[in-house]
């Protein structure tokens, strides 16, 4: 009985494999047969939570039928609608319209009445596109005054659509210092009647569209932000990108972010107490004398615009004076323990590093330094802002040029920072660099140095490749709409380089500090 069980096994086996053999060797399904009677076949966004849009599949000339799918687009638990009056099955699943629920792969069968027919779902990298029209299409040609406009934004089923209406309406205009003065494609600020979200960004009325136009790698600015991101600085802006249409003209790829401000989605301090500050050369008394919200301040002499509160007395504007000139003095006095109780000592440091790393000129004068003052009475740094004047840009073809990635010396110079070497970009404000000499401070940045440095680039990096992934298309229109004779692949490696080299080298210098 023992050797007849044995040799019955085996018998199973062998009749096992053979039956296996023989399905293996059944041609898969490579043509589509004629079905008439199908009238549609769709996922439909309101059935299927994690669509935005509708996806409808056309037939083929092959018989066979297709949809074009962002490549992000999850489609592991969807819910399809058909109109067929017959049966509808995948593999072994019978379908019924709007009920169902199933995996669909990038390539399926499906079968109504037994006719197998192939679908076909091909993935695209894109971007979403932004339709603005100005009233009377009168187009932007002011960067102080709002006009009337209308919005459309098709998220391309990567987030939800947009579209303004007569009672969520919409106003545009012109934004930027040189950016909006020297180039042909310009950056502009939107205006929502109401506080929405834009590509999952949080709810705010005030927007931005970066043109990136000086940048020949598109990405210089999402970089920073990136990095801001890793380092885990509040209220870092976002990274989205978009093709954008006004007056139905292709004017390109944009930068679409959040407008730095006090709100709850953007930098959210309290209203009431909470302070938000510029250190800007162009916002400050000497080119923006008569706007009421700015001063120099009493230590080192800074222009400092006041973003919030809005619609100052001249003794509230005195009393934020006076107390950031409380951290001046401790920055003079070279007093740690009295700083760290006035400001986030790590937001200072992270936002040096963000400064050193991409070789920001722009500290020198100083432009978009924000500071932000929160409900503990504590200043920080950030959010980070505007870096198309750093990595290393040749401010000598300002106005026409889009050289970057060149010169790798030393925004704060080669030695300690505090005693303004030599070799440094130029003389920076004490505000920023004093505490260098202040033993327990220089300890803090170079621990955050080693923290960071290991895998900083890294996580850019990768995020980087996936802008540019998604964009390729894009950035290849961009091009052609504004032609500056370089190629965007070329640039972007540059700027990989040019900070993966600036990275290496600086470990060694803070070793100096």
């Amino acid at each position: 009985m023992r050797l007849f069980g044995i040799r019955r096994y085996f018998i199973f086996l062998t009749i096992g494999f053979i039956l296996s053999c023989n399905e293996k060797e059944v041609d898969p399904v490579t043509t589509s047969e004629n079905v008439t009677g199908l009238k549609y076949f769709r996922f439909e966004a309101a059935l299927n939570p994690s669509l935005f849009q509708d996806i409808s599949f056309t037939k083929q000339a092959d018989f066979s039928y297709a949809a074009m799918v962002a490549h992000d687009v999850n489609l592991q638990s969807i819910i399809p609608t058909f109109d067929y009056a017959g049966e509808v099955k995948q593999k072994k699943l019978k379908l019924v319209s709007g009920k169902t629920k199933s995996a669909f792969p990038d390539q399926f069968i499906l079968t109504f009445d037994g006719k197998s027919v192939i679908f076909r779902i091909n993935r695209v990298y894109t971007i979403p596109t932004l339709y603005i029209n100005t009233a009377d299409g009168a187009g932007v040609t002011s960067k102080e005054e709002y006009i009337n406009c209308s919005i459309q934004l098709d998220s391309k089923n990567l987030f939800e659509d947009f579209s303004t209406t007569q009672t969520d309406s919409a106003e545009i205009r012109g934004r930027g210092n040189s950016t909006w003065k020297y180039y042909n494609k310009k950056p502009y600020r939107l205006k929502l009647k109401n506080k929405k979200s834009l590509l999952g960004m949080g709810a705010a009325k005030s927007w931005v569209l970066l043109a990136n136009y000086r940048d020949p790698s598109y990405f210089m600015n999402a970089v920073v932000f990136d990095m801001a991101r890793y380092m885990e600085m509040p209220y870092t802006n976002s990274n989205r990108f978009v093709e954008v249409y006004m007056d139905n003209q292709y004017i390109g790829m944009y930068q679409l972010t959040e407008q730095i401000q006090q709100g709850e989605n953007r930098v959210a301090i309290d209203e009431q107490t909470g302070v938000l500050l510029n250190l800007d050369l162009d916002d400050g008394p000497y080119y923006a004398p008569v706007a009421g919200d700015n001063f120099y301040s009493k230590v080192y002499n800074l222009p400092v615009a006041i973003k919030h509160p809005e619609g100052l007395s001249a003794d509230q504007l005195n009393a934020i004076r006076d107390d950031f000139a409380l951290i001046e003095q401790h920055i003079k006095d070279k007093n740690y323990t009295g700083l760290s109780q006035r400001l986030a000592i790590k937001s200072l440091i992270d936002f040096l590093i963000i400064q050193e790393l991409t070789r920001n000129v722009e500290l020198v004068s100083p432009r978009s330094m924000y500071m932000y003052k929160d409900g503990n009475n504590l200043y920080h740094f950030g959010p980070v802002w505007d870096f198309d004047g750093g990595f290393a840009f040749d401010w000598a073809s300002m106005s026409t040029g889009h050289n970057y990635f060149g010169s790798q010396t030393w925004l704060m110079g080669s030695g300690n920072p505090a005693s303004h070497p030599g070799d440094a970009y130029n003389y920076l404000s004490g505000f920023f660099v004093n505490m260098f000499a202040q033993p327990e401070f220089l300890a803090a940045y170079k621990k955050r140095w080693n923290e960071l440095q290991p895998d900083l680039l890294k996580f850019c990096f990768q995020r980087l490749d996936d802008y540019a992934l998604h964009s390729h298309e894009a950035m290849e229109r961009n091009a052609k709409r504004w032609p500056i004779g370089k190629d965007y692949t070329t640039e972007i490696e540059k700027l990989k380089n040019w900070l993966t080299v600036r990275a290496a080298n600086y470990t060694q210098v803070i070793k100096n500090y």
